[in-house]
């Protein structure tokens, strides 16, 4: 059972997609992947990925509680594409093909989001997205 599923693990007990792809092209043997495989990757464009996570943030209505806060934005949007640090999230946006902050505008931020009024705003956008209604146990926090 180990040996199978280390063969499973490794792909080579799969069959392979037929993609239409002539196996003589590359150099790689047939069913290999990487590589010399046959297959070249023009582009990464992460275009598609940016655009759908940009409408999740708007139709949570971060964008109108945050005032369109550019900083906020990127460190949300990279951190879902790489859980990672405040200095590499622009790194990942970099790589997202955005143009990041810099790590001073930041830090400078960071104090704006721990304030009550920022939260605050945050959770009432989630509160009226959820569409909680009035015997919610959770406050009315989008209207005061």
């Amino acid at each position: 059972m180990k040996a199978s599923a280390y063969r499973r693990i490794a792909g080579t007990d799969q069959e392979q997609l037929p993609l239409g792809i002539d196996q003589d092209a590359g150099t790689g043997a047939a069913g290999s992947a990487g590589v010399g495989s046959g297959i070249t990757v023009s582009s990464m464009r992460m275009g598609p990925l940016i655009e759908a996570l940009t409408a999740i943030y708007r139709g949570l209505g971060f964008e109108v509680a945050t005032g369109g806060d550019e900083v906020f934005y990127q460190q949300v949007i990279a951190r879902l594409v790489e859980p990672t640090s405040k200095f590499d999230s622009l790194r990942v946006i970099e790589e997202m093909g955005m143009e990041p902050v810099s790590y001073a505008t930041v830090n400078r931020r960071l104090p704006i989001y721990a304030t009550e009024d920022f939260r605050r705003a945050l959770a009432g956008a989630l509160a009226a997205r959820a569409d909680l209604g009035p015997h919610a146990l959770v406050p009315d926090l989008a209207h005061g």
